[in-house]
């Protein structure tokens, strides 16, 4: 029961946040081919190689584009960190506990990208690409992998950039009782010390906010979401996945939300830039134009 609660929670919070799949209005046709359709492979691949640098603008870009709207979520997280202590531990003795039942079991234990849930999303992603190709279709290629896009985006721009921005320290494991044997830990949800020195790795020290796996999580949701129109699935999922072993997570509430409405907007980014160019390379490069003086072609490259 708690865990379809905690699914409906996690549900409704993609339903608030910014970016939604409702701004789409127009629909895309994508193709089914034969077998292994080497031609639409490709295409796939070169419209997802051809859209990165145009993501990294456009997720960098994207809190500036609406400042109101950045500021609203910003003024929310904020307000979620004043008060994180006794919401951290509302949520560590009434959440976290009663959901800490069960892990993924690792694929291959000697990778550290596999380990527990991770591995499933990176695999599953990998598996659903390799079944699109298979099968000749188109949105299942270009979904899966935009979906690892925005897994790759989001360890660029959340664990390497705003985790050192911020230097947040992680919480203690009980901050009820004030007890936790790592030392790295506090209780002091205040504590920030901002420009702290990249780590590529997960760290017990300042590395809490916002929340990477949130992020990611979020993020891949998101693009499966709006590419089949659906949220109860990608979002069931992805509470069935943050689940999977949550005491680890070691985070403030505060975290976990600036990781969701983040993860958000970078899913919303990727989706949206492939499919502008989309729309592009659907128009003929070729256009007749007919005129006084007989008829013109013109070429667009």
């Amino acid at each position: 029961m708690r865990l379809m609660v905690h699914i409906m929670l996690i549900a409704l919070l993609a339903g608030a946040v910014p970016a939604t799949a409702k701004e789409h209005t127009e629909r895309y046709t994508y193709e089914k081919g034969s077998y292994f359709d080497t031609d639409i492979a490709w295409r796939v691949l070169k419209r997802s190689l051809g859209t990165v640098p145009n993501d990294l603008y456009h997720i960098a870009a994207a809190p500036f584009r609406n400042p109101a709207r950045t500021l609203k979520y910003s003024a929310l997280v904020g307000g979620i960190i004043a008060f994180d202590r006794p919401i951290t531990t509302f949520y560590q003795q009434h959440i976290e506990a009663p959901l800490d039942i069960y892990k993924f079991p690792q694929i291959f234990k000697k990778t550290s990208i596999t380990k527990g849930a991770d591995g499933w999303l990176v695999y599953g992603s990998i598996a659903h690409y390799l079944g699109g190709f298979a099968l000749g279709d188109e949105k299942s290629q270009v979904t899966a992998i935009m979906a690892m896009k925005a897994m790759s985006y989001s360890y660029l721009f959340d664990h390497l950039l705003l985790k050192s921005l911020f230097g947040r320290r992680r919480p203690k494991n009980d901050l009820y009782h004030d007890t936790d044997p790592n030392p790295t830990h506090t209780s002091d949800p205040h504590d920030f010390s901002p420009f702290q020195p990249i780590h590529f790795h997960a760290e017990d020290g300042r590395t809490s906010l916002p929340s990477f796996h949130l992020t990611m999580y979020f993020s891949m949701a998101r693009v499966y979401a709006e590419m089949y129109e659906n949220y109860w699935l990608p979002y069931g999922a992805l509470a069935l996945v943050f689940a999977s072993n949550i005491r680890g997570h070691h985070h403030w509430v505060g975290d976990m939300v600036a990781g969701a409405f983040v993860g958000t907007m970078i899913g919303h980014e990727v989706v949206k830039n492939y499919r502008d160019r989309y729309h592009r390379t659907k128009q003929s490069n070729l256009q007749i134009i007919p005129s006084t003086k007989g008829v013109g072609f013109s070429y667009r490259f």
